[in-house]
């Protein structure tokens, strides 16, 4: 095997020792398997290797007894016995280059017994290595020494320790070997630590210092898969363009992120080019099942079904039980779908239920899961794609396929939302939003599709999340910032919540905004509604006739309510009377949700007003009515109790005491419990009466 510039300044400096035990020992270090670069989350220590000397493998007859024995320990993997050995060696009066072997070998041992007693063992192989670059810091262990020190922080997640020992390295032993590679992990570690920009540039100086160094491809292999990740396409492409074909073909992670790129620019004949040549290649590499289903994607993703079905089954022949396979049938149902008129689209719904039964949990049944939500997703069915994605994200939620699915959920819920807001299905677009809340960034919606959010709640009266929801609208968004609809809307959230002068304040910066404003009538009446809530009966009067004389969109109801509540205060009562007449009247007309709230309280409050001005004969057809309509109302109880005395005064004593039977209020300590019983017995005390006349 050539050597390469590094490789022999490395074993130039093995020379120069005697050969001992030493330099068996240091040969050893030199040429572990264990030795270099990581992979591209963990630390190197298995990929690269320094290929040993020929003179390095000659061994002179040790000089010490337990040095060589400690080695012979440590070559028949028994590190424990070998570090004992050390321990007490290391206390002796040795020469230095044997002190030397002898920490290296310690440092060795201690590595290899990590798995036994983690923290113990790699705190003392630490400590080792650092007194063996301090004693000794021309050795030619000493590079390999520190990068451990260095790959070991690194995977502790310490990486601000681990970029010290980089640079360390560097600048120690700048003709190292180890000088690239801790460019490199001095790079990630720096990314690791939110320092992208800083890392990411020295990683690149890595590739144009080193161009030829074993682990510039693994650089190379990073850098792109960065690129990657961030949708930077382009650069990752031009990164490959320096790189030669067979490179490509020989690194494992380039071979398979060239032809996915390929396929991300559109150039599908490429990407099987580059497949074909891969599967003829390494036919038995775990991903050529893989390789074969793409090719048929690749001719899908060309409106080639033909060539591309023929692919497919290709792969399920020669693949059986493979992902491959998997990947294959899927395939086969995707080009199926773009043929509707010769496969139904149940069909096709079965083919994915049957292959999500048949694959146990795991990647390809996210996978499976991920693409059947794509295909109702594409068929504009979005209930079952918005369904299924919520599935999808409550069993996967760690799913390499989640960013994807984000954004199809994303936008069918946005066309789902819009769909059922034109409808005007407000309670459906509610129950949506609740279930997919925690997958929706919903301050990353659209101003627009927020809007239609907020004001379903509103419809439905869930006025915090609406409000909530409106709020971050008037921050986010100058469009909404004065926009009259959504003044309007949280000036009655807040009236309802009971903050009233914020209220006032939303309702005034309308009328001041808008002075024609479509819901001035409306704003009327709710600044009726608050000045009444506040005691204020003149002020309440005046707004609630203005908002009448400027014709309420949506409020005359409440209008009319809260002017003849204020009446009635005020001892107007047939005026009072009037008012309420016109709240049964027009609020009986197809009445929203919120007048069927008010129309009980005009019913009874009107019974009471005809029953205190003496109309009682009156009051009590209002009263049965209002009780007939509404006999879960907490007014209901009173009104009986009313009707009863009314029949008590007409002389029909069997009649009240029938009602007053049928009132569901159970007797009790309060005052309507004490004035039923009391109108009972004073009934029955009567009927006694007459019948002893």
């Amino acid at each position: 095997m050539e050597l390469s510039g590094f490789q022999r300044r490395e074993i130039e400096g093995m020379r120069k020792l005697k050969f001992t035990v030493l330099t068996m020992i240091l040969a050893g270090f030199m040429t572990a398997s264990s030795s270099a670069i990581p992979p591209a989350e963990d630390h190197p220590e298995n990929n690269l290797e320094i290929p040993p000397s020929t003179t390095a493998a000659q061994v002179v007859a040790p000089e010490r007894d337990d040095l060589s024995q400690a080695y012979a320990r440590y070559r028949d993997a028994r590190y424990e016995e070998g570090a004992r050995i050390l321990e007490v060696f290391l206390t002796t009066q040795i020469k230095p280059d044997e002190k030397e072997a002898a920490l290296v070998l310690l440092g060795e041992c201690y590595y290899h017994m990590i798995d036994e007693n983690p923290k113990v063992n790699m705190q003392l192989m630490l400590n080792t290595y650092e007194k063996l670059t301090r004693l000794f810091p021309s050795s030619p262990a000493g590079p390999k020494a520190l990068y451990r020190v260095a790959g070991i922080l690194y995977r502790q997640k310490m990486f601000q320790k681990a970029i010290f020992q980089y640079r360390k390295i560097m600048r120690r032993y700048p003709d190292s070997f180890y000088v690239a590679p801790a460019m490199f992990n001095m790079g990630k570690s720096l990314v690791k630590i939110q320092e992208e920009a800083k890392g990411l540039k020295v990683i690149q100086e890595v590739v144009e210092k080193y161009p030829e160094h074993p682990v510039t491809q693994e650089v190379q292999s990073y850098l792109i898969d960065h690129d990657m990740k961030l949708k930077k396409y382009q650069e990752a492409l031009q990164r490959f363009a320096k790189i030669s074909y067979e490179v490509i073909l020989y690194n494992p992670n380039l071979r398979q992120m060239y032809p996915e790129l390929m396929f991300r620019f559109g150039r599908y004949q490429e990407a099987r080019d580059v497949y074909f040549k891969l599967i003829n290649v390494y036919p038995d590499d775990p991903r050529a099942s893989f390789w074969m289903a793409r090719i048929g994607d690749a001719y899908a993703r060309e409106k080639n079904g033909q060539d591309a079905i023929k692919i497919y089954y290709q792969t399920k022949n020669r693949f059986p039980g493979s992902e491959g396979e998997i990947l294959a049938d899927l395939g086969i149902l995707d080009v199926h779908c773009e043929e509707p008129s010769r496969f139904p689209f149940q069909k096709i719904v079965e083919g994915y239920d049957q292959l999500l039964a048949d694959i146990p949990k795991g990647p390809l049944h996210s996978l499976v899961m991920m693409r059947k939500a794509m295909m109702f997703y594409k068929n504009n069915s979005l209930p079952e794609a918005i369904a299924l994605l919520d599935q999808f994200f409550r069993e996967y939620p760690e799913s390499p396929y989640g960013k994807k699915c984000q954004e199809v959920l994303t936008d069918a819920f946005a066309r789902r939302i819009t769909a059922l807001y034109q409808q005007g299905r407000f309670p459906e677009i509610v129950d949506l939003m609740q279930r997919n809340k925690q997958y929706l960034k919903l301050d990353g919606l659209p101003s627009v599709l927020a809007w239609k959010i907020a004001e379903s709640h509103y419809q439905v009266a869930f006025f915090h999340t609406a409000s909530v929801m409106m709020e971050r609208l008037r921050k986010r968004d100058a469009a909404y910032r004065m926009n009259e609809t959504l003044l309007f809307r949280l000036g009655e959230i807040y009236l309802a919540q009971g903050a009233v002068e914020q209220s006032r304040e939303l309702f005034d910066a309308l009328l001041k905004r808008f002075p024609e404003s479509r819901y001035r009538g409306d704003v009327y009446a709710l600044k009726g509604r608050r000045a009444f809530l506040t005691g204020e009966m003149d002020q309440t009067i005046q707004y609630c006739r203005r908002a009448l004389r400027e014709k309420c969109r949506s409020r005359r109801v409440d209008a009319y309510y809260y002017l003849g509540a204020a009446l009635a205060e005020q001892g107007e009562t047939e005026q009072a009377l009037q008012a309420y007449q016109s709240v049964l009247t027009k609020g009986r007309n197809d009445p929203s949700a919120r007048e069927k709230k008010i129309l009980p309280s005009a019913q009874f409050a009107m019974g009471d007003l005809l029953y205190d001005l003496g109309r009682k004969e009156d009051a009590r057809e209002i009263y049965q009515e209002a009780v007939k309509s509404y006999p879960d109302d907490p007014n209901a109880d009173w009104a009986q109790y009313r009707i009863a005395l009314i029949q008590a005064e007409k002389g029909n004593a069997a009649a009240a005491l029938k009602t007053l039977e049928g009132i569901e209020k159970k007797p009790g300590e309060d005052l309507l419990g004490l004035l039923i019983r009391t109108a009972g017995n004073e009934i029955k005390w009567q009927q006694d009466l007459q019948k002893s006349l």
